[in-house]
């Protein structure tokens, strides 16, 4: 689109806040779809993309968050004043979070820019943290989440995680120098598209996101299948590796 960018930026806030009922939810999401597949064909962050591409990015990957929470708001009321089903409706809003998490990591898989990878990561904190809270909720039960959303999350913010705390500057380091490789690595991105989750070095902001994530599944026991099923074998150690690893970041 040719509109200034502060024009898209409105037209998505009130894009966003017309998400009132289940069905204006799937199509505002579909259209979040769009618009961030249409970023996919530019290239995923490819050097052409100018900083109002980026921005409005940022900005239709943080409203997935927000449709998510708002579908949370919509069911529960759609609960109260009709169906009376809280469990039904309940499990309705969490579909919708998770299939707005399962986008989210695609993202995070595909994209070769820090800031859009990063944007993704604060939120998919977002909709963790939104099916996360059933779990303190004695009237509810556990997310129904057969497709293993949750898992392929934490798998891919792991590999971010790691790579980003590898490439942190150590104490007494040449500063010039890390910064030179980063450099090196962004360079390369493009041409090693298939490796992206290794290269990425998430922004602080991102970078508390997912250990806060990694965090709670450590000290969480409502959370520890899901870790289990993400680290796979030797659960127990590679917990206690984790432990340490976010002792030291």
């Amino acid at each position: 689109s040719t509109a200034p960018n502060f024009t898209k930026l409105t037209k998505l806030d009130i894009m966003t806040s017309l998400a009132l009922d289940p069905t204006s939810i799937e199509a505002v999401l579909k259209e979040l779809r769009t618009y961030i597949r249409q970023y996919d064909d530019n290239g995923w962050g490819a050097s052409t993309a100018s900083n109002s591409t980026f921005s409005f990015a940022c900005a239709a990957i943080r409203a997935v968050g927000k449709v998510s929470e708002l579908a949370r708001i919509v069911h529960d009321r759609h609960a109260a004043n009709k169906s009376g089903n809280i469990q039904r409706e309940r499990q309705q809003a969490n579909s919708v979070a998770l299939s707005a998490l399962f986008g989210l990591v695609t993202i995070t898989k595909a994209s070769r820019s820090k800031d859009i990878v990063s944007e993704a990561v604060v939120t998919i904190q977002h909709v963790l943290q939104l099916l996360w809270s059933d779990y303190d909720s004695s009237s509810m039960k556990a997310v129904e989440d057969t497709n293993n959303t949750q898992k392929l999350a934490v798998q891919s913010l792991l590999l971010l995680l790691i790579n980003s705390l590898s490439r942190r500057r150590p104490i007494g380091g040449d500063a010039a120098a890390v910064d030179e490789n980063d450099e090196e690595n962004d360079d390369t991105d493009g041409e090693n598209n298939n490796s992206n989750k290794t290269k990425i070095n998430l922004n602080p902001t991102a970078t508390a996101a997912a250990i806060w994530i990694i965090g709670e599944m450590l000290t969480c026991p409502n959370h520890h299948s899901i870790l289990a099923a993400a680290i796979g074998s030797n659960a127990s150690k590679t917990r206690l590796e984790l432990a340490r690893l976010l002792a030291r970041s």
